[in-house]
């Protein structure tokens, strides 16, 4: 008897815990969606409506649950204590030997993956080429790129990634291994990327963006300002244990003793003035670089919770951006296609160029906008420069968009 009431009151008091939380956010919104979705889920018998307030009440509650962030970070302590390390989340995240959280790739690319990923980017080059444009891709491996993991995981992300580039060789498209330089420049491999997240920190970002002009320079001749891409000439403000990213967000802050990320804003010291448009959104911004580049809005440098990331002050995600630097006077005009990877790059980069214009060409639905024709937008606008910045390798079946140029 004294088992079966101990029992009943830990049960009891996780039933009122739950229910509490449930009633904090849910409810309103549970009734409002019922009478919304009645017609789509009900069945007209008790049994469906039973389902039709089961379903509502599934899309509803996880996000919305008053104590969702502490549930899942009580879970991912236990979930550490017990020593898991593979968790299928809708994508399939390992915690490495490292302790870093990684989004596997886990499928080969073969022969034909890589070809076909490769022609789309020699079809853009030509096009590049042929309207006057010179063109560059940058290539940014998946985080898994120099991790090791358990036994019974297979990452094929350092495969993948050089596969491609060989492919890029063979068909003489000129690119830059940004891992290698950002290496090359001191940074040890283990602090490329966040520990929670799947991009790389701020500052190998920054130098990635070194590296760029230094190419350009080479390849080009690309005049650029050495002083507005010495580090010296940036100020950095240091922000302790800040950020917690997309793969921490899925599987709590404590799956890894890592936990939250330590996040570097990096600004320039100099006189900036820029002007920032999206075409899409009809909005524009005038003003310093933290002003109109960066997305510094209200509670964006705070620990931020389960939806949201401090890696988008630098910039965010768009389907097309144009930045205009009111002080540069090299009269250069650069398209980038860029995934989130170049957030912090082109941010960087725009104090090189009069003009940037930051094309994103992948399948996201939330993107205000129709995906760009990017041969027709080069005619449009006739660039001095193209450049791809895209991380990974990508098979067709699961390229999201990325090669969709045309």
């Amino acid at each position: 008897m004294k088992n079966f009431n101990k029992n009943s009151l830990v049960f009891g008091f996780v039933v009122v815990f739950i229910f509490i939380g449930f009633c904090g956010n849910t409810i309103p919104e549970l009734s409002d969606f019922y009478l919304k979705k009645y017609l789509e889920y009900n069945t007209g018998e008790i049994k469906g409506s039973f389902s039709a307030i089961w379903n509502a009440s599934h899309e509803n509650s996880e996000k919305k649950l008053l104590y969702y962030e502490n549930l899942v970070d009580l879970n991912s302590i236990k979930e550490n204590l017990v020593g898991t390390r593979v968790v299928d989340k809708g994508v399939p995240l390992v915690k490495a030997d490292s302790g870093k959280i990684i989004r596997v790739d886990d499928i080969q690319l073969t022969e034909s993956d890589v070809e076909w990923s490769s022609k789309q980017i020699k079809k853009l080059q030509e096009i590049s080429e042929g309207s006057g444009a010179r063109f560059l891709y940058c290539g940014m491996p998946a985080k898994g790129y120099n991790e090791t993991f358990p036994d019974n995981v297979a990452d094929y992300s350092k495969m993948n990634y050089n596969s491609f580039l060989n492919a890029l060789d063979r068909k003489n498209v000129p690119y830059v291994d940004l891992y290698s330089e950002i290496v090359d420049k001191g940074v040890e491999e283990p602090n490329i990327y966040f520990n929670s997240d799947h991009h790389w920190r701020i500052y190998p970002s920054f130098l990635a963006y070194q590296s760029l002009c230094e190419h350009l320079k080479i390849k080009y001749g690309f005049d650029y300002n050495l002083e507005y891409a010495d580090f010296d000439n940036y100020s950095v403000t240091h922000y302790p244990k800040l950020f917690l990213g997309s793969w921490g967000q899925k599987l709590g802050t404590y799956f890894s003793w890592l936990g939250r990320d330590d996040f570097d804003l990096i600004v320039p010291s100099f006189f900036t003035d820029f002007v920032e448009i999206q075409p899409f959104k009809e909005e524009r911004r005038h003003g310093d670089f933290e002003n109109s580049v960066l997305n510094l809005g209200e509670g964006k440098l705070q620990k931020n919770g389960f939806e949201s990331s401090v890696y988008d002050v630098y910039g965010g995600n768009y389907r097309l951006q144009i930045i205009q630097n009111k002080t540069n006077k090299n009269e250069k005009k650069v398209l980038m296609i860029r995934d989130s990877f170049a957030q912090p790059v082109g941010s960087f980069f725009a104090t090189q160029v009069k003009e940037l214009h930051l094309c994103d060409v992948r399948n996201h639905a939330q993107y205000v906008g129709e995906k760009l024709n990017l041969q027709e937008y080069i005619q449009k606008i006739h660039p001095d420069y193209v450049m791809v910045l895209y991380s990974g390798a990508y098979c067709k079946e699961r390229s999201f968009g990325y090669y969709d140029f045309f």
